[in-house]
């Protein structure tokens, strides 16, 4: 029987792995993939374990099946002293530019403004239609930090080093003619200062979008009822209220032939809340629900939502450990402030989580409000920019520091709350 260690040096051999001199001093080599079928899976595997369902192996082949916008992947794996030690995952994708401007305050940018401008002009009419590549650390699907996981052997302080050395050696490389234009390093919490440092030495700039929601149920609670006994009295009379919009909806968990055969009115959905949502880095391809579906099994729950056995809402999320990821939601609108469609589903969250036994529930960056009045408050995520353009780098620090927010009051429903507004 081999050892993992001789395994790994017979791949290491194999392989040929790129780091730098300073990477080599330090025992520290990576291999990249751009399949996650060429990837040595028990390498993988002993990293991510089942710590994170968002970086597994059958989730990230779900992800590689369906790609959009001329999407491509890559894998990496670091190793130490040729033992795996951490893992990192990629999108590369191209960015239209229309996008980013629609998203920036430009009479903010000062003294930047005539270098935007100028590069807006430099394409004149084709602005619109103008592409960038653009590398992603982490998941566009998805809020939180599901570009990378470490193992405790990771030498934690050099993270940064270790990341610039994998992203030099992917866009160092062209793909279908072009280059890298612009790398984003996506999502810190506050427990990643020191990694959020390190990048920062190596020239990245920090910058934040609006936050994700985050929902904690209390020990001991256990029932919507308990839970909504901890609301003030006018957040309680609210979710009554919204219960009895909701007389006369139905719902139900799809497996995946149910899926199959309504999967038009699925896509129908989808649509109404993607075009109502403004600015998403990624349109999700048509296939997402059902190939996670047929990859997660129950880790990944589809809930459909009927009136007059018409389906006007569905529902999407992720359960994994002692976690509940809401995803993606669909929308009939004209039912939406009739029946307290979007409110019903948030509560669904809530009871789905206590069924579970989950005491977390991650809701994401969309309609922060709203997600507030049951409970969830914001965290504020730390994301990286940097370009290998030069041009584009001198534009970064003053287009990624007025980035549009949404402007929203946090709501605070439980007894003895005070809201405040954010912007």
């Amino acid at each position: 029987m081999f050892s993992l260690q001789e395994i790994t040096q017979k791949f290491i051999n194999f392989q040929g792995l790129s780091c730098d001199n300073t990477l080599s001093k330090l025992n520290l080599d990576f291999a990249i993939f751009q399949s996650i079928y060429d990837l040595p899976f028990e390498h993988w595997n002993l990293i991510v374990g089942e710590e994170k369902l968002l970086l597994s192996i059958p989730y990230l082949a779900a992800v590689e099946s369906m790609p959009s916008q001329n999407m491509t992947y890559h894998y990496c794996i670091a190793y130490q002293h040729t033992l795996p030690v951490a893992v990192f995952f990629f999108q590369e994708f191209d960015f239209k530019l229309a996008d980013m401007e629609a998203n920036v305050e430009t009479d903010k940018l000062a003294d930047a403004k005539p270098l935007f401008d100028k590069v807006k002009s430099s394409v004149l009419s084709g602005f619109k239609n103008v592409q960038l590549r653009l590398l992603i650390a982490g998941n566009s699907y998805i809020t939180g930090d599901y570009g990378f996981h470490l193992g405790q052997n990771f030498p934690m302080e050099n993270f940064g080093l270790v990341m610039e050395n994998i992203i030099q050696k992917i866009t160092n490389t062209k793909r279908d003619g072009k280059y890298i234009q612009g790398v984003l390093i996506k999502d810190f919490s506050k427990e990643h200062t020191g990694f959020i440092k390190s990048l920062e030495q190596k020239k990245y700039f920090p910058f934040q979008v609006d936050p994700t929601m985050i929902l904690q149920i209390p020990d001991g609670i256990t029932t919507m009822e308990k839970y909504i006994e901890l609301f003030s009295s006018k957040y309680r009379v609210r979710v009554r209220s919204c219960e009895k919009k909701f007389i006369g909806v139905s719902s139900r968990l799809l497996d995946m032939e149910e899926m199959k055969s309504s999967h038009s009115i699925i896509q129908q959905l989808y649509k109404n809340v993607e075009e109502n949502a403004g600015f998403n880095l990624l349109k999700v391809p048509e296939n997402y629900f059902l190939e996670l579906k047929k990859n997660l099994g129950d880790a990944f729950q589809f809930r459909a939502y009927f009136l007059n056995e018409k389906m006007v809402g569905f529902s999407t999320s992720l359960l994994w450990q002692n976690m509940l990821e809401s995803n993606f939601v669909g929308l009939d609108y004209e039912f939406n402030q009739t029946h307290g469609l979007y409110q019903n589903m948030l509560y669904d969250y809530l009871k789905q989580a206590m069924e579970a036994n989950i005491k977390t529930i991650h809701f994401g960056r969309t309609a922060l409000e709203i997600k507030s009045t049951i409970g969830a408050i914001p965290e504020h995520m730390t994301l990286l920019v940097k370009s290998p353009n030069s041009v584009f780098n001198r534009l970064i620090p003053r287009i990624f520091s007025n980035l549009k927010q949404s402007e929203w009051v946090q709501r605070k429903p439980f007894k003895g709350g005070e809201e405040e507004s954010n912007t």
